[in-house]
């Protein structure tokens, strides 16, 4: 029969009841009759709970007791070695077997197969968080020394200027001046009204007038610019200011372009001075010295002459930014070497005072043992108005092109560290702006811009303004 049958309206089907539902609704009512003979849920002890939440914590706990036995990575069975309580070693009895798996013999702590210090040799350590190790590094000082008779403030302006512009860590710096005593007073508080580094006049500290001696009158060279008893004040400063490790010293007419703090970091190898060489002054260009079997012969006791003078195509070293180790200078005796080699060279009266550059007395006191800077820490020459020769020759080689001699062009000054303004036509000594009626005297980079606009860009019109008293005062 179907299971569907018309229902009383004769429009919907109804379904008719199975066997199967038949059965349910008597299963339904078969257990409703039987729950009275079904045993109640267990209610569970409260103290049962407690005693099991206490075993979890137990083994928590267990965690943090030190370790006892170790597996080695290299053991294919995965065997538990017992540590020795004494010192964390590897107990040998219980090592002998893991041998024949070629893992480490008994003599080798746990804690150094995981790559961690054993106890024993670390119990006496002290040990502190990452924000007490921190405190605890003193951070560097960079001392930058800078001597000048400069009457004029604006190049310490611009030089101050350039360095901390591009300092990542401005409080690292502290800058010591050697300037003429008349000045010292103004210019300091000049300085201290635009820059918030430490800035001190050491000129009294160090005794200027004693250099008088270094100096001899001089005929006009390619330099073209007067030399005094402040360009010798370098090899004193090791003397006064023992307690510093390394001094940074800097010519008055540079801009710095990138952070003096790395030259305080760099791998002197053990040397006492790092430098820039200058291949475009070298020693054959200075008149010769006495022969060295002369000078062994006065002098057989001095430490600090070499074996053999230097080669005549040597380059020389350029003073614009030296490096200096107090230590390693003063354990050479390089001060008294220098003033050594200043008297051999001032005796007989010469009236030539080339020799008495301070670039050839120091290249003479070091002979070959310095550290070389790159070459990017010391771009000179920008002051200069026409190229030499030997440049003209250097470029041509590097560009496959002779340049004319004027203006003097210095290409490789777009990836300089330091500027300097070596020569005679100091921006400074020019107008900030140049009539282009008249010729350019020195040109930087690719592009050809003009030099001394690297050194205008680190002096606003403001301070002009503030400095102009002072400079019509120095210039007049």
């Amino acid at each position: 029969m179907p299971d569907f049958s018309a229902s009383r309206s004769g429009l919907l089907p109804t379904k008719r009841p199975t066997s199967h539902s038949r059965d349910d609704a008597a299963a339904a009512g078969s257990s409703s009759s039987n729950s009275q003979f079904v045993a109640p849920s267990p209610t569970p002890r409260r103290s049962l709970q407690f005693l099991a939440l206490a075993a979890c914590i137990g083994f928590l706990l267990l965690q943090l007791l030190p370790a006892t036995h170790v597996r080695h990575p290299a053991d294919p069975t995965r065997t538990w070695i017992p540590l020795d309580p004494k010192g964390s070693r590897i107990s040998a009895s219980r090592f002998d077997s893991l041998q024949k798996h070629d893992v480490p013999s008994s003599n080798v702590s746990a804690h150094d197969m995981l790559g961690v210090a054993s106890s024993s040799e670390g119990a006496n350590e002290e040990h502190a968080t990452a924000t007490q190790f921190l405190k605890g590094i003193k951070e560097p000082t960079v001392h930058v020394f800078v001597s000048t008779n400069e009457m004029d403030l604006r190049p310490l302006l611009v030089l101050i200027n350039s360095t901390i512009v591009n300092a990542r860590n401005r409080g690292h710096l502290h800058f010591h001046l050697i300037v003429p005593d008349v000045v010292q007073a103004n210019w300091l508080y000049k300085l201290k009204h635009y820059f918030d580094v430490k800035i001190e006049m050491v000129g009294d500290v160090i005794a200027i007038q004693a250099l008088q001696n270094y100096t001899v009158p001089q005929k006009a060279t390619r330099i073209e610019e007067p030399y005094s008893m402040y360009n010798f004040v370098l090899p004193q400063i090791p003397l006064v200011y023992k307690d510093i490790e390394r001094f940074i010293y800097l010519d008055s007419d540079v801009v710095v372009q990138d952070d003096v703090e790395e030259l305080i970091h760099i791998d002197m190898e053990g040397k006492a001075v790092s430098a820039v060489e200058d291949c475009f002054l070298n020693y054959s260009q200075f008149p010769s010295l006495t022969s060295l079997d002369a000078l062994k012969a006065e002098e057989k006791q001095v430490p600090w002459l070499a074996d053999e003078l230097l080669e005549p195509r040597t380059c020389l070293i350029n003073t614009g930014v030296l490096v200096i180790n107090i230590k390693s200078w003063n354990a050479n005796n390089l001060t008294q070497a220098f003033e050594w080699w200043i008297t051999k060279l001032q005796k007989g009266g010469k009236a030539d005072g080339r020799l008495e550059h301070l670039e050839a007395s120091l290249q003479l006191v070091l002979h070959y043992s310095y550290k070389k800077l790159d070459a990017a820490w010391n771009v000179h020459g920008l002051a200069h108005i026409e190229l030499t020769e030997l440049e003209r020759d250097y470029l041509e080689k590097l560009y496959s092109k002779r340049p004319d001699k004027r203006p003097f062009l210095s290409p490789k000054a777009d990836h300089a560290k330091l500027l300097q303004f070596s020569g005679k036509y100091k921006p400074w000594l020019r107008e900030s702006t140049r009539d282009h009626s008249q010729p350019a005297i020195s040109l930087c980079g690719i592009k050809a811009k003009e030099c001394a606009s690297f050194w205008w860009k680190h002096i606003s019109p403001d301070a002009i303004e503030f400095l102009r008293p002072l400079t019509n005062q120095v210039h007049n």
